[in-house]
Formats: structure tokens, sequence, C-alpha cells
């Protein structure tokens, strides 16, 4: 990893009705538009879904590495983000995190080392970090047949 502090920069363009265009120097432009439940189309990302795609990609790159770290042989891990948007104080904001994850490993002799990573991975993941939201995780671990 370079050394920090790292920067990151986005752009967005829009009219006045349809989706928002999204854009990252070198990387596939992106069309996004408001949830179905604020009105939109509900058929382009969403800025609430990409949030909740920024978590469980930042948790499962995160556990790739920590298990490594571990030397953990695993074969495959599923994390699927749930967030709750609610009205706090005078905001609404996203005040929960839930993310389901389910964990393939090689050999369950290592099902506590690898239940130490995924807490890890949890704790490691600066994305939710940065969130105010309530986090909780629930684990399922199965052997590879």
């Amino acid at each position: 990893m370079a050394s920090l502090p790292h920067s990151y920069i986005s752009q967005s363009q829009s009219l006045r009705d349809g989706t928002v265009k999204v854009s990252v120097d070198g990387l596939s432009q992106q069309y996004i538009a408001p949830p179905s439940n604020f009105g939109g189309p509900g058929d382009v990302w969403s800025p609430e879904d990409l949030q909740s795609a920024a978590i469980s990609s930042c948790f499962c790159l995160s556990f790739r590495a920590i298990a490594r770290a571990a030397k953990l042989s695993w074969y495959s891990v599923h994390s699927e983000v749930e967030l709750l948007l609610a009205k706090a104080d005078k905001n609404v904001v996203f005040t929960e995190i839930h993310n389901k994850v389910h964990l393939v490993i090689d050999d369950m002799k290592d099902r506590e080392t690898a239940e130490k990573a995924l807490h890890n991975a949890e704790s490691s993941c600066f994305i939710s970090a940065s969130m105010t939201a309530k986090s909780s995780m629930e684990i399922n671990i199965c052997q590879r047949t």
C-alpha cells in the first residue's frame, strides 16, 4: 500500500432531469439515479446502492488481505450488506449496517482462524468505519466439498 494520505477524485454531471453521469479518470462512466424509494426508476445504480457496494467490496478486499496474512486456506467469501436509511434527529442518515457473510474454507479445523479473520476484516474496512451507523455481522462458515 502506498503511504497515506490517499486522495480519490470523482466527477458528477447532471441536467435538470434524468440520470447523473459519474466518472473517475481512467474508469468507465456510470449513470446514477435516485432509488425507487425516492421516486427514481430503480433500474440504475443509486448513491445508496454505491454505498452498500462500497462496504461489501471493502469488506471482501480487507478479508482477502487478512486471510493471506493469516495463511488461511479458503475458497470464497460472499458479503451481502443491507443499509438502513432512517431519520435520526432531524437528518436522514444510514443508521445500521448489517453484513451477512458466507465463507467457504478448505478445512473446518481452520474455523476459529477464519472467524477471527472475518471480524478483523469488519473492523479494518475503512468505508464502514467512516460511518456513524451501528454495524452488525452474521457469519456462516462451511467447508468446501
